[in-house]
Order: C-alpha cells, then sequence, then structure tokens
C-alpha cells in the first residue's frame, strides 16, 4: 500500500507540472493571439491609409501634365572613378526628354 501511495504522489507532482505547463503555454498563446490582431488592426489601417492616398493621386488621364517613364541606370563607383570628364559621364546617362505622344 505505501508503494500505490508514492505512485499517487509521483503522478500528483507530474500533473500539477503539467497543469503548470499547460497554463504557461495558454497565456503565451493568449498574447500572441492579441499581439496578431493587433497586427490585423494595424495593418487595416495602413491599407485605408493608402487607399486614401492612392484616391488622392491624379491617373495619366487626370493629370494636366503628361506623365513621363524613366528607365534605371546603374553603374558603379568604379566606373566613374576610371573616368576623368564626369560631366561627360553624366550627360550620357541622362536621355533627352520626349515629347508626350497623347
Amino acid at each position: 500500500m505505501l508503494g500505490q501511495a508514492k505512485i499517487n504522489e509521483n503522478l500528483t507532482k507530474k500533473l500539477a507540472h503539467h497543469d503548470k505547463n499547460i497554463e504557461s503555454i495558454n497565456f503565451k498563446l493568449e498574447n500572441m493571439t492579441s499581439s496578431a490582431q493587433d497586427q490585423l488592426s494595424f495593418n487595416k489601417i495602413i491599407e485605408t491609409q493608402l487607399a486614401q492616398i492612392a484616391a488622392a493621386i491624379p491617373t495619366s488621364e487626370q493629370s494636366a501634365t503628361p506623365v513621363e517613364s524613366a528607365n534605371l541606370v546603374s553603374i558603379n563607383e568604379d566606373q566613374l572613378l576610371c573616368h576623368e570628364n564626369f560631366d561627360e559621364i553624366i550627360q550620357t546617362l541622362f536621355v533627352q526628354k520626349k515629347e508626350d505622344p497623347g
């Protein structure tokens, strides 16, 4: 009978330890859920603000000035350093403005 009491005591201790672990996991999950809800609310605010900004920006059809497109030109520092005349390089990088076809 003494052996059974010891087994029951050990099981009770283990169950109490498992209960504490489950409570800790539950607390962490509640915090994570709250953080996720906060992030979703923040994302919705940002989405609304972006929609308002997008609505305020005129499209090319609404714009009084012609919309131009540009190409990205990438050169590294070594290419610049090997040339003595930087003005010539800068002039070759910029394409002359084209007239608006529309």
